[in-house]
């Protein structure tokens, strides 16, 4: 049996999960959990702060 048809209706599914699983525990870390708070925190610096 050729499994072919089923991998590839699979992999067209479910493309976009390998990077949101890789961008969710990017996010989940505690380095990227800094590194992004940081840059939101001098964003809003920039933004609010003469």
């Amino acid at each position: 049996m050729d499994f072919s048809p089923i991998v590839n209706e699979f992999l067209k599914a479910f493309w976009w999960l390998v990077p949101l699983a890789i961008i969710i525990g990017v996010f989940k870390s505690p380095s990227g959990k800094g590194y992004f708070g940081e840059l939101f925190a001098r964003f809003l610096a920039r933004l609010m702060l003469d």
